[in-house]
């Protein structure tokens, strides 16, 4: 992962799934929205399936360490150094 930089948020690069095949998409930065926050992108397994979690901003939530989990989700709400 690249170094931080003040004011953007950095998305992991990941396989995506094209007809019948991966390819690989190549992180980048988002510019951060105040009073949003950020749903990683990704794999998510389902059952016997896989979907692909699409990266979304969503109002509000509070996320006081910037790890793009909620504080009401997060285990550890003020550890900037989590992930």
């Amino acid at each position: 992962m690249p170094a931080s930089r003040a004011g953007y948020l950095w998305t992991p690069g990941y396989w995506g799934w094209r007809g019948n095949r991966h390819y690989w998409v190549n992180g980048a930065w988002v510019r951060e929205r105040r009073g949003y926050v950020y749903s990683h992108l990704g794999w998510v397994q389902e059952g016997d399936h896989w979907r692909f979690n699409r990266g979304a901003w969503a109002r509000g939530g509070g996320d006081r360490d910037r790890d793009g989990v909620p504080n009401r989700f997060d285990r550890h709400p003020d550890n900037p150094n989590r992930r």
